[in-house]
């Protein structure tokens, strides 16, 4: 596929006084035709000094040819992030990458032959089942649904896990070919897109993946170090999500009345590495949640049930002005809604 014909999120952040830019930086996933969700993510310069206005314009514009005759439904989170100290005591980030988390096995958590706990999957975010760290776990999919899981990591961890394939409806009859594919994808509450080791592997009887975040979570990652300036999104702990999708591309057209044809996987997740001290972030003055949603398909729950939320909400003490906002921005194409509707409908 031509980078040109990928659907992709372009965000900046403008003074609106001068309509000089406030992004710090910005990254766009390219990812909707492996698992149907696009993320868009911007970081503003600090509010007030490299910024200098009291308020921020977020523009969104739409790249790529991908359905470029449809419209399509966007969430929008808002994170904001007061003036922090670290645990250290310093009140800038790390740029020499001095400090990092205390060394631990990362050995990824093995499948065991023990009976897996069915699992409803979320459909999105907002409804994103929990996982237990080191619980077995087993759920069906069909082509074209993408499944959403969550599992809580702190700083200094990393998240790692295993899934396997086990059964497939059609006892794994490639039909000429060994192209359906399950794919991973990682998330954290901002709705940044995270780095796996690995994030794909085959539908056949008993293949597995093993996959990992590639850094541990901290928040100096958030301002990257020597002369890259960012080193992934592995800076904010939190719910971290994972995706689950399975594309069949010999599926060919399907609609209300089609019988696709459910693989089953057993999965398991797990969190390692020595919890370290986060930031202690200053409050804003006089005001609670400052999330702002709008729900991404007909499928999900409101906006209100969102989880996007404020960084500045875990803290309880101090006044500041704004100083950093971050936000994420995700479509849902609709191949991702289609597929929901048809597991539901195969399953009752």
């Amino acid at each position: 596929m031509n980078k040109n014909d990928r659907l992709a999120l372009l965000l900046d952040m403008t003074n609106p006084d001068d309509q000089k830019s406030c992004r710090m930086d910005m990254e766009s996933e390219l990812d909707l035709d492996t698992n149907q969700v696009v993320t868009g993510t911007a970081y503003s310069d600090e509010v007030g000094e490299d910024c200098d206005t009291d308020e921020i314009l977020l523009n969104i514009e739409r790249s790529g040819n991908q359905r470029w005759d449809e419209e399509v439904d966007a969430e929008v989170t808002i994170t904001r992030i007061p003036p922090f100290t670290l645990a250290d005591g310093r009140d800038a980030p790390n740029t020499d990458n001095s400090t990092s988390a205390s060394e631990e096995s990362d050995s990824i958590p093995r499948l065991t032959s023990d009976e897996p706990e069915p699992i409803t999957p979320g459909i999105w975010f907002t409804d994103a089942a929990e996982l237990t760290p080191g619980e077995m776990v087993t759920a069906d999919i069909v082509p074209g649904e993408t499944q959403f899981f969550k599992i809580p990591a702190e700083y200094g961890q990393k998240v790692n896990g295993r899934i396997r394939v086990v059964e497939e409806a059609n006892d794994f009859d490639r039909r000429g070919g060994f192209r359906q594919t399950i794919f991973l994808n990682a998330y954290n509450e901002a709705r940044a897109g995270i780095d796996l080791s690995d994030s794909y592997v085959r539908v056949a009887e008993n293949e597995e993946l093993p996959f990992e975040y590639n850094e541990r979570i901290l928040f100096d990652h958030r301002f990257g170090s020597g002369e890259t300036y960012r080193t992934g999104d592995y800076w904010q702990d939190g719910d971290q999500y994972l995706t689950v999708r399975y594309e069949d591309p010999e599926q060919g057209d399907i609609d209300a009345s089609s019988q696709l044809p459910p693989v089953t996987y057993i999965m398991t997740v797990n969190t390692t590495g020595q919890v370290v001290p986060g930031p202690e972030f200053a409050s804003f003055p006089g005001e609670g949640s400052t999330s702002a949603t709008s729900a991404p398909a007909e499928d999900t729950e409101s906006p209100e049930d969102t989880d996007a939320r404020a960084v500045a909400d875990r803290q309880d003490s101090g006044t500041s002005p704004v100083v950093w906002i971050i936000v994420g921005l995700i479509i849902l194409a609709a191949l991702g809604a289609v597929g929901y509707v048809l597991t539901r409908a195969r399953r009752n």
